[in-house]
C-alpha cells in the first residue's frame, strides 16, 4: 500500500481483468478501455461498499504500450465518515506515468547493466522491446533520478527478489502472496478512523511518494539479480580493421554547412527473441514490484 499527497491509499492488484492480462502479454487488443478488476470481483466490491455506505468512483489511467494507447478504469472507494480513500490499481500501473512500470525498470536496468554507457541506447532498446516510439533518453534520466530517491527514502538495502526462476509468463498462475482486495478495502475503511491512525496501524509502513532529493545510487545492487540474457536486444557490430591508407580520390567535403544530426541506427535481434524477452521480463518485474511493495511499502518508480 502507498499514500499520495492527497491522502489516497493505493492497493496493487495482481488479480486483474483477464482481457487486460492478455493484452499485457500478447500486446494485441481490439479494446481501447479495460477495467482493472475482473468483472465478478468488481461487482462484489461495488455491492459490498454500497451496503456499507462507501462512495465509489471510477478513475481512468491512460497507458501507452505496444503501439497502443489504452485506458484502464479502476475503482476508488471512499469512506465519508473518516475521509479515507483507496484506489485499486493493477500492479504495473504507476499513477501519473504514461508507461507500465516494467518499461522504466528495463531501461534503468539496461543502462546500468551496460556500464552506464548510453541512455540513448537504453531508451532505444526499451522502446523497441515494448513498441513505444516516443520513449526517450530524457525519460530514462528522470526515471533513474526518481528510483534513486525512492531507494534512499525507503531504505532498500538488498537485492529485490525475482521469485520463481521457472518463468511461467502468466500472472494469474503465480504463487506470490496476494491479499483479497475486497476484504482488504473493507477492513481498512471500517477499522481506521483516519489516515494518521492508519499509519499507526501499519507502524508507519505506508510512506508518502517521494520528493526530489539527492540520494546515493544503489540501483545496480537492487536490480542485480536480473539475468544478463535480457539485455541482448541490440546487435553490436564487431570491430573491423581499417586500411591504414586509402589512396582513392574523393571530392572535397563541403565546409561551413549545417546539417541535421542523424540518429544512430541500431540493429535488433529477431522478433521472436524480443517477444520471449518481453514476456519473461514482465513476469520478473511482477516479483520485483511486489517484493518492493511487501518489504518496503514503496513504488519502484
Amino acid at each position: 500500500m502507498y499514500i499520495d499527497r492527497d491522502s489516497c491509499l493505493y492497493i496493487l492488484l495482481t488479480e486483474i481483468n483477464p482481457e487486460l492480462n492478455n493484452f499485457l502479454y500478447t500486446g494485441r487488443t481490439d479494446c481501447k478501455e479495460f477495467h482493472a478488476l475482473p468483472t465478478t470481483k468488481e461487482e462484489e466490491l461495488k455491492n459490498e461498499c454500497k451496503q456499507l455506505g462507501y462512495e465509489i468512483r471510477y478513475y481512468r489511467h491512460s497507458l501507452e504500450y505496444m503501439d497502443e494507447t489504452v485506458t484502464i478504469k479502476y475503482l476508488k472507494v471512499r469512506n465519508p465518515d473518516n475521509d479515507v480513500s483507496i484506489s485499486l490499481i493493477p500492479w504495473f500501473v504507476v499513477p501519473g506515468r504514461p508507461y507500465p512500470i516494467f518499461i522504466y525498470i528495463y531501461a534503468i536496468w539496461y543502462y546500468y547493466h551496460h556500464g552506464k554507457k548510453s541512455m540513448n541506447e537504453a531508451a532505444r532498446a526499451s522502446g523497441k522491446l515494448f513498441k513505444i516510439s516516443s520513449f526517450h533518453k530524457s525519460t530514462v534520466s528522470r526515471s533513474i533520478g526518481t528510483m534513486k530517491n525512492i531507494i534512499d527514502l525507503s531504505q532498500i538495502d538488498g537485492t529485490l527478489a525475482l521469485g520463481s526462476r521457472d518463468i511461467s509468463c502468466d500472472i494469474s498462475n503465480t504463487k506470490y502472496p496476494n491479499e483479497d482486495a475486497v476484504e482488504m478495502v473493507k477492513y481498512i475503511l471500517k477499522t481506521c478512523p483516519a489516515i494518521e491512525s492508519l499509519k499507526e496501524e501499519y507502524l508507519n509502513a505506508i510512506k508518502p511518494l517521494p520528493e526530489t532529493i539527492n540520494a546515493k545510487p544503489t540501483i545496480k545492487h537492487v536490480l542485480n539479480d536480473i539475468p544478463s540474457k535480457y539485455s541482448h536486444i541490440i546487435i553490436h557490430p564487431e570491430s573491423t580493421k581499417r586500411n591504414s591508407r586509402d589512396a582513392r580520390k574523393r571530392l572535397p567535403r563541403p565546409r561551413n554547412k549545417k546539417t541535421d544530426p542523424m540518429q544512430r541506427r541500431f540493429r535488433f535481434v529477431e522478433y521472436a527473441r524480443r517477444e520471449d524477452i518481453r514476456k519473461e521480463f514482465i513476469e520478473i518485474c511482477l516479483y520485483l514490484v511486489l517484493d518492493a511493495a511487501i518489504k518496503y511499502h514503496c513504488f519502484l518508480i
